[in-house]
């Protein structure tokens, strides 16, 4: 990329620049440029956007293997050029939902991706070959169901989900081992309830889920968490959905509302608790070991096999 600065002229990608700049340089973003020069990593705050749009089709970015985005503005393109990427995480960006005729060289080399408060539609249609862990939080776009095109992570092991709803539209997750769901979205959110609406996807997406080795759940709590509950600790395992599972953990948050009595909220906190460790010798027939257990505004419950 070149760029002029009165009478110089500076070519960002040539090996000429590193030996010029490399620890010299009193601009502030030729030190990261310099980074992903030699590194092949480039983190990006939002403050250095315009850096980014002067360089993001440059061949920088085509050889980078790391790349974080603080921001990434509507209409800014640079997935297409991305070809060597293994790791990208991309905090409160606008994607462009490309075509599927548009080729995305990443889908063959990403191994980590995560997205948060991002939108993810670029992602349907498409089969992430390499993808091998995957985390999308609170999702911008609404892609909730499961109708349409799809996205395939034939190699993820490790998926991490959360937002209100869940994104459940990547369905075809065959070797996920670790599982993290947060269906509720952000703990302190309190205008999102627990129903059958919310259920439902979440048990069908877990009974798809034939390898899983460790499930980890975080929720609010609301009357009608029973029916999760007991899936989780005892009905999967009698239905001999889980043939690798070795754990699983259900968080409760309790939230308190400062408008009420906080004594409603720590009695209706007791109860729960009392009813889990009430049950704790029914769950203990299906696990080795069964543990509920306060931690501030937490109820943990584990199960071990």
């Amino acid at each position: 990329m070149w760029e002029g600065r009165g009478t110089t002229v500076v070519d960002y990608t040539s090996t000429d620049y590193l030996d010029k700049h490399l620890g010299t340089s009193r601009e502030d973003h030729d030190w990261k440029i310099v980074m992903g020069m030699v590194i092949r990593r480039l983190d990006i705050e939002y403050y250095a956007t315009p850096l980014f749009k002067q360089l993001h089709s440059t061949i920088l970015f085509r050889q980078l293997r790391v790349l974080t985005l603080w921001v990434l503005p509507n209409g800014t393109h640079v997935l297409p050029y991305l070809e060597h990427i293994t790791v990208l995480e991309i905090y409160h960006g606008t994607i462009p939902a490309y075509s599927v005729d548009i080729a995305l060289p990443l889908v063959h080399t990403l191994q980590r991706l995560r997205l948060t408060h991002s939108t993810t539609s670029w992602m349907l249609g498409r089969t992430f070959m390499a993808l091998n862990e995957c985390e999308l939080w609170y999702l911008t776009d609404g892609m909730s169901g499961c109708e349409g095109p799809q996205v395939d992570l034939p190699a993820c092991t490790t998926l991490r989900l959360a937002g209100n709803p869940v994104n459940y539209s990547l369905s075809s997750c065959p070797n996920v081992q670790i599982l993290e769901l947060r269906p509720d979205g952000e703990p302190e959110a309190d205008d999102v309830t627990f129903t059958e609406a919310v259920f439902k996807p979440l048990h069908d997406f877990i009974l798809n889920c034939s390898r899983l080795q460790e499930l980890t759940i975080s929720l609010n709590h609301y009357v009608g968490l029973d029916p999760l509950i007991h899936f989780v600790f005892c009905g999967a395992c009698e239905q001999g959905v889980w043939n690798y599972i070795m754990s699983a953990e259900v968080r409760v948050f309790f939230y308190e509302d400062p408008e009420e009595d906080s004594e409603s909220s720590e009695n209706e906190q007791d109860y729960f608790f009392s009813q889990m460790v009430g049950r704790q010798q029914h769950y203990e027939e299906q696990w080795a070991e069964f543990t509920a257990t306060r931690a501030g505004e937490y109820i943990i419950l584990q199960g071990h096999m």
